[in-house]
């Protein structure tokens, strides 16, 4: 494995490694030979592990957590809404792609799914697309 794979596995996050000790983010230093992540839109601390696989096992943990964070956010405020996430591949929903690392959320009905699933990189974006699909439109009055 290599952190090409890595980060193909885990979309939005960036792969180093250190081969002398380097500062990463202020006063946090990353000791030579050791890896490190570091999310491109989220303002996380870095992830350091001795190894690869060590550094794959807390992302795995960290997209989990934030995963089912943003599902509980926005299931909670929207009932009849479901969320998921597309992860390191396009995921087909409702005849819609998915484009990798996005969430997306979908309105339930009775039977089957009642609308398009919105689709945001984050929880605020997925927030305010959610928001907007479920905006009244305005009707036509008569004339």
């Amino acid at each position: 494995m290599t952190p090409d794979d890595v980060e193909r596995r885990h979309p939005g996050w960036q792969i180093d490694r250190a081969l002398q000790p380097r500062t990463v983010r202020p006063e946090l230093l990353v000791p030579a030979g050791h890896y490190w992540a570091v999310h491109w839109e989220l303002d996380e601390p870095c992830l350091i592990a001795a190894d690869l696989e060590g550094l794959v096992h807390q992302l795995t943990r960290r997209d989990t957590a934030r995963v089912a964070a943003v599902r509980e956010v926005a299931e909670a405020r929207w009932p009849g809404w479901r969320v998921g996430y597309a992860g390191a591949v396009a995921t087909g929903v409702a005849g819609v792609e998915v484009p990798p690392g996005c969430f997306y959320a979908v309105r339930r009905g009775l039977r089957h799914w009642r609308s398009r699933p919105v689709i945001g990189a984050n929880l605020t974006q997925l927030c305010d697309r959610i928001r907007e699909a479920i905006r009244p439109t305005p009707s036509r009055r008569p004339d």
